[in-house]
């Protein structure tokens, strides 16, 4: 892959072609190309503003052994004998400002603009932050929930858009030799899952709170019979009918 020629280069070359070769040899167009690359590129290539290397700043703090690493509108980015330093250039005396062609205006927008990127970077850490410890949470929650809350088998006997009622059985022994179910509760029980979309006649595993928070009306809305119970879904088989 070729090397891409320098600003000086370029200046070099355009020099050159002016100097030796007669402008009449070249279409007008050329020639007037060739005589901006030499006075732009020349402009271009201006030797970057040098740093001292002690700065004293307005605040009576002293850097030595300074070398720039980069110049932004509102700071400067040092390297210095004890570490890397940005330093601002309200803090920094009116030739080192004037060298690196502070303008306040441009300051002012440079550090709004890194501001919002902080503000911006700080929350997408807060809300990564707030997902771990609720992760963490969660698994605290269902570790204690498996230790305490019942698990359950349950066919779906009706959906709705708050939950599910589900005739219920108790997974009293799961062992390799076969399970062991027994019927949890007095019968009919009603879930909060309205996220699963199960059709009636399908498989509904998880663990149910033993104690039921409240009741709900019953299959045919009438009463308000039916136990309401708090579970965490593990799995499910919607293979019932319509």
């Amino acid at each position: 892959m070729s090397k891409q020629p320098s600003i000086g280069e370029v200046s070099i070359i355009s020099k050159l072609f002016l100097k030796f070769c007669p402008q009449a040899a070249f279409p007008p167009f050329l020639a007037a190309l060739l005589t901006i690359l030499a006075i732009d590129t020349e402009a271009g290539a201006a030797e970057p503003a040098s740093l001292p290397t002690r700065i004293e700043t307005l605040d009576q703090r002293r850097f030595d052994d300074c070398e720039l690493v980069r110049a932004e509108p509102d700071a400067l980015l040092i390297r210095h004998s004890k570490g890397i330093a940005r330093l601002s250039f309200t803090i920094l005396n009116s030739s080192l400002q004037e060298a690196f062609n502070y303008n306040p205006d441009e300051a002012y927008k440079s550090a709004y603009a890194n501001y919002e990127k902080e503000q911006q970077l700080r929350k997408w850490k807060f809300r990564e932050e707030e997902t771990v410890r609720a992760m963490r949470k969660m698994e605290v929650l269902s570790e204690t929930i498996k230790s305490t809350w019942i698990p359950v088998e349950a066919t779906v006997i009706r959906s709705t858009n708050r939950g599910i009622y589900v005739a219920p059985l108790e997974i009293a022994c799961n062992a390799p030799s076969g399970r062991i179910l027994r019927p949890f509760g007095a019968g009919l029980l009603f879930l909060p899952e309205n996220s699963l979309d199960l059709r009636p006649g399908s498989l509904w595993m998880g663990y149910i709170c033993p104690r039921p928070d409240d009741t709900v009306l019953d299959l045919n809305g009438e009463m308000f019979t039916v136990p309401f119970h708090q579970a965490i879904t593990v799995g499910c088989q919607n293979t019932g009918g319509k």
